[in-house]
């Protein structure tokens, strides 16, 4: 049917002769329960994706609970820990009030702790990408460079 010589096209009757078009015929009823079926299906699968990423995402807070409450206080201090949620969470460097000045800058908008996003961005530059960024021990500033061999 998609040649472009219309010659080689098959006609109408050959179609129609296909055992293909010549097959049982689906009822609306049928259609419907089908369709019905896979919606299910469809939104099963979603719902497992949405539980799995949650738990991921738990995974994450509480590896990174743990590597926090662990951590010594800076300056050799004996390390004096709040474990509560709330000083867990509260980010450990200070954050800037956002102004959009550079419309190349890259920005990302995240519900996790600015720590965890820091720690996670250096440990796979280090790892992934062999390279050695510069962070900021005041703010939430990494500077790298990746260089390509093209």
């Amino acid at each position: 049917m998609l040649q472009l010589d219309p010659t080689h096209r098959p006609s109408i009757a050959d179609i129609m002769a296909h055992p293909w078009m010549k097959g049982e015929v689906s009822t609306k009823d049928q259609i419907v329960q089908e369709f019905d079926t896979r919606d299910q299906q469809v939104k099963a699968f979603m719902e497992a994706e949405r539980k799995k990423k949650e738990q991921e995402k738990m995974n994450r807070v509480e590896t990174w609970r743990r590597t926090m409450r662990g951590k010594p206080a800076q300056g050799g201090e004996e390390a004096k820990f709040d474990t509560g949620d709330e000083a867990l969470f509260k980010p450990a460097k200070h954050l800037e009030q956002y102004e959009r000045l550079f419309a190349q800058n890259t920005e990302f908008y995240s519900s996790y702790n600015p720590d965890m996003i820091e720690m996670s961005l250096v440990e796979y530059l280090r790892g992934d990408i062999k390279v050695e960024p510069a962070v900021n021990k005041d703010k939430y500033k990494i500077k790298f460079t990746i260089s390509t061999q093209d």
